[in-house]
């Protein structure tokens, strides 16, 4: 078992940092991702309807961010769609997700997933 995290960092210069291993813990919000709910989320094709919506690879081999409003937007809706018909557990495991999303959004950086 290996740590599995998902940052998204507070402002433009922590994700530069971010991208230099360089950032400043209390300028990231982190989310450890526990390996059960790991299991769950990759199960339930979470990470596969993230990927599809964006364009991009997230799986348990690779590190990969998403930039960009549309992305993050994209991700989003992918993830908000999948918690409408969510199981009370895989609800559980997506609200962080879902809150990183919003966050990243919101500050203008990204969600860059760990694992």
């Amino acid at each position: 078992m290996h740590r599995r995290t998902i940052i998204v960092p507070l402002d433009s210069q922590a994700m530069r940092e971010l991208d230099w291993n360089s950032a400043d813990p209390s300028r990231l919000v982190e989310y450890c991702v526990e390996e059960g709910a790991f299991e769950l989320l990759s199960s339930s094709g979470v990470f596969e309807a993230v990927n599809s919506a964006c364009s991009t690879m997230i799986d348990d081999y690779e590190d990969q961010g998403l930039v960009g409003e549309d992305a993050l937007l994209r991700g989003n809706v992918a993830l908000m769609e999948m918690f409408l018909s969510a199981s009370p557990a895989l609800r559980t495991a997506l609200s962080p997700i879902i809150r990183s999303f919003c966050e990243a959004i919101e500050r203008g950086t990204g969600v860059f997933f760990f694992f």
